[in-house]
């Protein structure tokens, strides 16, 4: 807008309606942010970054009041001296709950890539148990197969070396 007024050209009403479109789907995140936030400390953060954005706006409009008012100079005055120095504030609030938010979703993966090594762990545990478990099934099935074609065999051969009194004992199978 100061562009606008230093060029010779009034801001137009669009200009002053993109504004307030941005402002509001500020304060509309902003909102968001507030009911998705549950940590004290996050709360405390951004009712500072919604406190700095309504000093930024305050200062912002009495700005383009100068401006439209007294004209070009007093405007860029109250720029440096008020509305810069808000928004820079603005920014560092800003700054400080992304910085908090990303630590709170960087703690929130170490513990998820925890819970997965656990996970992992259980699912490897649970694995070899199933390895274990079938072998030994396995093994006893093969046992109670083999063991009597071996005693039948036994006495097959005692049949056939001429032992005509050895009888083959009763398996469980």
């Amino acid at each position: 807008i100061l562009v606008a007024f230093s060029s010779g050209n009034k801001p137009l009403d669009s200009d002053y309606l993109k504004i307030d479109q941005k402002t509001k789907r500020i304060k509309e995140l902003m909102a968001s942010l507030s009911k998705a936030m549950s940590d004290d400390q996050e709360q405390s953060i951004l009712t500072n970054l919604i406190d700095q954005h309504r000093l930024f706006l305050s200062n912002y409009y009495d700005m383009l009041h100068e401006l439209e008012l007294n004209g070009l100079a007093s405007a860029k005055e109250l720029l440096v001296e008020q509305v810069e120095p808000s928004r820079l504030k603005l920014l560092a609030e800003g700054a400080h709950l992304l910085d908090q938010e990303k630590q709170r979703i960087q703690t929130r993966q170490i513990a998820a890539a925890q819970e997965l090594e656990k996970l992992q762990q259980l699912i490897a545990a649970i694995f070899l148990l199933a390895i274990l478990l079938g072998s030994f099934i396995a093994f006893k099935i093969w046992r109670s197969i083999v063991n009597p074609l071996a005693i039948l065999e036994a006495s097959a051969r005692e049949i056939a070396s001429g032992n005509y009194d050895n009888k083959v004992p009763p398996t469980k199978t």
